[in-house]
């Protein structure tokens, strides 16, 4: 399952959460968000079996380690 997530504002934090091809959902502060996220994961893939859905994390996306290596390096020199 892919959530994306929309940041419509810093401060205070605010935007919208979905599911692919789901309705977004409203948030306002990291703990709506956090709240928002678990709706959207406990409802699970629409109209899937979640055993069955491909996977969004580091093993169905080839370039996230890469991402993570470029983060480290960055917060290396940030030292």
């Amino acid at each position: 399952m892919l959530i994306h997530v929309w940041i419509e504002g810093r401060q205070p934090l605010e935007g919208t959460a979905a599911i692919e091809g789901g309705e977004p959902l409203h948030f306002d502060g990291w703990l709506e968000l956090l709240r928002v996220v678990s709706e959207l994961v406990a409802a699970g893939p629409p109209g899937g079996d979640p055993s069955t859905a491909k996977r969004a994390d580091a093993r169905a996306d080839p370039t996230t380690g890469e991402r993570m290596r470029d983060a480290n390096r960055i917060d290396d020199d940030l030292r």
